[in-house]
């Protein structure tokens, strides 16, 4: 990764886009955004090697890039050693100043269970194909009372979303008397890492695609791969109490609405689009981050979403894909810094749907 750079690719007319759907599809490069719609930036991060046939080739079409991150191998080895003296200086701690290993996800998970019994719950779910445990954490005090599913880590190197979601499960558990009527009147059910191989591997060496080697792998079929199948089975339990899904991923500052797959839109849609709406707005009232909103298909259709499935099979009305910070600085190699300010606008948004959720099926 030594030199890597990420180009960010301005395609100005729907030739351009078909060109870079079939430069995607050849995985000479490693998009981190797919191409969909004309004026939608995509990013493509190649080796330093490459570089040269990548940006002669793009000329030749005419299409216009920027360098958004001109040393991916050395914005790496920052972020590491920052989360290795953070590690010195605290062992064996969870805090939200550095991105954490599976292994401490998921023990800190148990953790918060013990210490917490009265409000919280751990449930294995499965295994991955390597082996790893699938955890789910149940949060609430109500019985039979509507459930917001929040997952995340989804893809391996969207480190930020496991990230938000255990601080969103910290400050729920820690002020649980400050949220005690939330808790008493809607359960959240969290899985931080429904893709811990992906998570693991990304940790320990530094759209879907059809390459099973692709962090983006969309499988051979829908619930190919075993994870998925573990995630649609918890989901399917508990379906008559879902009211909100949540799927958080990595980046662009999105709080997008179904369908992902087709560009019309549910006939719920006003509802969906009203609350995408305020939860934006108290997202962006934190820290002054802009977020928007609209259907997940307005910068293309893509297939393969969660929270798509979740509407439509499982009848989650409140089915959101977020997309967290940032919108291209930094990527999917977010700083450290950032995972606080952005647990703190996310919770902010997930409580407005919280309180929603209360008033209105509780």
């Amino acid at each position: 990764m030594a030199r890597a750079q990420v180009l960010r690719v301005a395609p100005e007319e729907a030739a351009q886009v078909h060109y870079l759907k079939a430069l995607h599809l050849q995985d000479l490069y490693d998009f981190w955004t797919e191409p969909r719609v004309v004026g939608s930036p995509v990013d493509i991060m190649a080796p330093a090697f490459q570089l040269p046939v990548l940006k002669k080739t793009l000329t030749q079409v005419g299409l216009k890039f920027t360098t958004m991150i001109s040393d991916v191998g050395g914005l790496v080895a920052q972020e590491k050693a920052a989360r290795d003296a953070a590690r010195a200086s605290a062992p064996g701690t969870m805090d939200w100043t550095s991105y954490h290993e599976y292994d401490e996800i998921m023990g800190w998970m148990d953790t918060v269970a013990k210490d917490h019994p009265d409000v919280c719950t751990v449930e294995n779910v499965g295994k991955s194909y390597q082996q790893h445990d699938m955890k789910l954490l149940k949060l609430g005090k109500g019985v039979n009372k509507p459930i917001i599913f929040l997952e995340g880590g989804l893809e391996g190197r969207e480190w930020i979303s496991p990230a938000v979601l255990t601080y969103i499960i910290d400050q729920l558990v820690t002020k649980k008397e400050t949220y005690d009527d939330l808790l008493s009147n809607v359960n959240f059910y969290f899985m931080p890492i429904v893709n811990p191989d992906g998570y693991y591997y990304t940790y320990t060496t530094v759209g879907a695609s059809d390459d099973p080697c692709s962090e983006e792998y969309a499988g051979s079929e829908p619930f190919s791969e075993v994870e998925m199948r573990n995630v649609r089975d918890e989901i399917i339990k508990y379906s008559d109490y879902i009211d909100a899904y949540l799927s958080f991923h990595s980046y662009s500052q999105l709080w997008s609405s179904p369908w992902c797959w087709t560009t019309d839109l549910p006939d719920d849609w006003t509802d969906l689009d009203d609350l995408a709406h305020s939860i934006v707005e108290a997202v962006t009232a934190v820290h002054g981050e802009v977020y928007e909103t609209g259907s997940c298909a307005l910068s293309g259709p893509a297939s393969g979403g969660s929270a798509d499935w979740a509407k439509a099979v499982v009848d989650a009305k409140y089915s959101y894909t977020i997309e967290l910070r940032d919108k291209g600085e930094f990527g999917f190699l977010l700083p450290e810094d950032q995972i606080i300010p952005t647990g703190e606008e996310t919770m902010a948004g997930v409580l407005v749907l919280a309180n929603f959720i209360k008033d209105n099926y509780s």
